[in-house]
């Protein structure tokens, strides 16, 4: 879930809705979410945006999913975005990823991943929670856009929500990354894993 910076109070009620696994590295502060990430593997998140969306979010989206299937995270193709969806209601349990949009409130979240079904799956070592389905959702209460100032950006915030769809959770300590909870209008430095980020996905896949 991500929040505009001045509702940090809202940040940290709302862990407890958003975060169900965590786990610590002594080396660095990533949390996760699901620490089976999305599956079971090999599986691909394929995310299926709201066909209202305009190419330019689109275009931020699959910018985005490059961004975790980069050679820096090295663990093959963890999503890509597929065909559209005309599917408007958040959340939906139809065994698809789908990216919604609606007015939700200005004192709201600026966009959430609901993860859908989960479930257990054993990983060689343990029983892990998994992601099998996860929608996210665009708070159009809040002004959007690509890049633009006073506005909020769709792939600095779809970067950080692909991370919880792939068992990332929010990383409150780490400013710089990619999942700390908090975005101020017209910030873009969440398009690009942080260090951080990529430690946390090679430690789930």
């Amino acid at each position: 879930m991500l929040f505009r910076n001045i509702v940090k109070s809202t940040v940290v009620g709302s862990l407890v809705l958003c975060s169900l696994v965590f786990g610590v590295s002594s080396a660095f502060a990533y949390e996760k979410w699901m620490a089976g990430g999305f599956g079971p593997r090999p599986t691909t998140a394929v995310i299926h945006p709201l066909s209202s969306l305009d190419s330019a979010s689109i275009t931020a989206m699959k910018n985005a999913a490059a961004q975790y299937n980069s050679s820096a995270v090295n663990a093959g193709t963890l999503a890509s975005i597929g065909t559209n969806t005309s599917q408007t209601t958040y959340p939906v349990d139809n065994e698809l990823n789908e990216v919604t949009k609606g007015a939700r409130g200005s004192n709201s979240y600026l966009m959430e991943t609901f993860a859908i079904t989960t479930g257990l799956v054993w990983n060689g070592i343990w029983w892990v929670n998994t992601i099998y389905e996860a929608d996210v959702d665009i708070n159009i209460s809040e002004p959007w856009g690509n890049g633009a100032a006073g506005s909020n950006d769709i792939g600095n915030a779809f970067t950080h929500e692909l991370g919880h769809v792939l068992g990332l959770g929010e990383e409150p300590d780490v400013t710089d990354a990619t999942m700390f909870p908090g975005a101020a209008p017209g910030e873009t430095k969440k398009r690009t894993l942080d260090t951080d980020d990529i430690y946390g996905l090679k430690d789930i896949y």
